[in-house]
Order: structure tokens, then C-alpha cells, then sequence
């Protein structure tokens, strides 16, 4: 905890800061268009949004050490590719918005261990968000950010189970990285405000918030972004807000991302991308 890695948009460039001391190293990398930097298995993990390469790096010196064909198109899609981490099976769930997929990617040598064919049609190339990916309990959600579509999938099956986007008539048509988030318990997504039953993927108007998005449930609490008034709050499971927090991101500005460590003083980290900054702010969920 303390040290965030944060890769360039559209540019190849890679750096990571340490929050507590300041300290930070940047690399301008050898492949192009770097995202979703994620930390496994003692290393650091990077996809080249473009020839969609995976690669890892060195976490102190950022140098690549490895690069693994994961088997996927060019990806000429402005949907951005996201990678999360499963924290039963230890490998890298990786989508791809041209191709329509999501691939798992053992850490240990970057072999592709599973790979899912996503329902739906595949979004115009220019249709700029992101493929978002959740992990639950038993099941693996992906959320295409620009229509809200979702996919479920049980890594132990070979076809998607399912896939609807009850909410793409309500989402309104701006260009968004993150947008949906999955309760504790697994059985409730969020698709900006709007509630989806997790199995059924049927909506659930009355769970229905206020918020722009919510970032993540912990410990019974949403944190969560509302962009009327560039304010983050704090809501609890009934609905009812508990705390609202302003923060200096310019109004009208691309929503900020959010990434919660609960290990390091419930830190809740968040961008600022028309000042190019990453504001740190502990949360206090009492």
C-alpha cells in the first residue's frame, strides 16, 4: 500500500507514485497505449490496448520483462480492455471490446487458462468506454460502459450463461471508464444508478439510486460519485446518503475513476484527469 501505478492516455508512458513520500519513476515503454496496470503474482501486468499484448514489468524499475500473444485481434475499438484479478483462482480476467471476449490469464508463465465469447453485438469502433469486468461470489460479470450491457459467466462452464442490457435505453451516450459496480454479497449490480438483479439480470427499479455511479460496496456502505455537484458519497444499504464529501474536480469534467484499499487506511484513490492528478482520501465508513 502507498504506491499506485498509473498508466498514460493514449501514450506510452508508465509511471508509478508512492502517496506517502512523493516519490515517483517514469518510463516511457517500448509498446503503445499501456492500460489497466495490475499488480500479481510480483509483478506488474499491463495490456497494450491496441495489438492487445500483455506484458509484464518489473515493479520497481518498470522495465518489461515478459510479453504473452494472448491470442487476440487488433484491437481498433474505443472500447477500452480492463483486467481484474480473481482472488480465488490467482489469474487475470482480461475483456477485449473488438473481439467480444474475456480471457483468464494464468500469472505464473501468462498462458490463456479460459477464454468466453460475449453475447451481443460487437459496439462501431468509435464508441469510446470500457469493458468492464466484476468478480462475484460464483460468477464473473462483464458491463459494457457505453450501453450498459452485461455478460455473466461461470469461469467453470464454457459459454457465457447469459447476457441482456436492461438498462441501455437509460444511459446517456457520453464516453465513461467506469460505471458499474457489483454489492458484497454478489447479488446486486449497479449500472450507473440504475439496480440489476445479478442472476437475472432484470432491473430492479425500486433499488434504484441517486448517485452517477457507485464505486464499490464495503462493509455495508456505497461510495459512490455524483457528478451534479463533483461530491462523493457515502450511502448506506437502505439507500439513505450519510455523508457527502466535495471534492476540487472541475465540474463538467470526464468523471473521475475510483480504486478503494481497504488495507491501506481505507484509502479511496481518484482521478483528476483535467488536472492530471490522483487525489488520496481515507474513507470513514462509521
Amino acid at each position: 500500500p502507498g504506491r499506485v501505478y498509473v498508466s498514460g492516455r493514449l501514450s506510452d508512458l508508465l509511471m508509478w507514485v508512492d502517496m506517502d513520500t512523493g516519490e515517483s519513476l517514469q518510463a516511457q515503454l517500448d509498446f503503445h497505449w499501456p492500460v489497466v496496470p495490475t499488480v500479481a503474482d510480483g509483478e506488474l501486468w499491463v495490456l497494450d490496448q491496441l495489438d492487445a499484448t500483455l506484458h509484464t514489468l518489473d515493479l520497481d524499475t518498470l522495465e518489461t520483462t515478459a510479453s504473452h500473444d494472448l491470442g487476440l485481434s487488433t484491437n481498433i475499438s474505443l472500447t477500452l480492455s480492463d483486467m481484474a484479478l480473481h482472488p480465488g483462482r490467482g489469474t487475470l480476467l482480461i475483456t477485449h471490446g473488438w473481439d467480444n471476449e474475456l480471457v483468464e490469464v494464468d500469472p505464473a508463465d501468462g498462458s490463456v487458462v479460459g477464454r468466453w465469447a460475449l453475447g451481443g453485438e460487437v459496439l462501431d469502433k468509435d464508441e469510446s468506454g470500457r469493458l468492464e469486468v466484476l468478480v462475484g461470489p460464483s460468477e464473473v460479470l462483464t458491463i459494457r460502459s457505453v450501453d450498459g450491457q452485461i455478460t455473466r459467466i461461470d469461469l467453470d462452464s464454457e459459454g457465457a450463461l447469459d447476457t441482456a442490457a436492461p438498462v441501455a435505453d437509460l444511459i446517456p451516450q457520453q464516453t465513461r471508464l467506469q460505471y458499474a459496480a457489483l454489492s458484497e454479497d454478489g447479488t446486486l449490480l449497479y449500472v450507473g444508478p440504475y439496480a440489476i438483479d445479478a442472476q437475472t439480470l432484470q432491473r430492479q427499479e425500486a433499488q434504484d439510486r441517486s448517485w452517477t455511479f457507485a464505486a464499490v460496496q464495503t462493509e455495508g456502505v456505497w461510495i459512490a460519485w455524483r457528478a451534479d455537484d463533483v461530491s462523493i458519497l457515502t450511502v448506506d444499504d437502505g439507500g439513505a446518503i450519510t455523508s457527502v464529501l466535495p471534492t476540487e474536480i472541475v465540474a463538467g469534467a470526464q468523471a473521475p475513476e475510483f480504486h478503494y484499499v481497504p488495507d491501506w487506511d481505507r484509502r479511496l484513490l481518484f482521478t483528476d484527469l483535467r488536472r492530471a492528478g490522483i487525489l488520496s482520501w481515507p474513507m470513514k465508513l462509521e
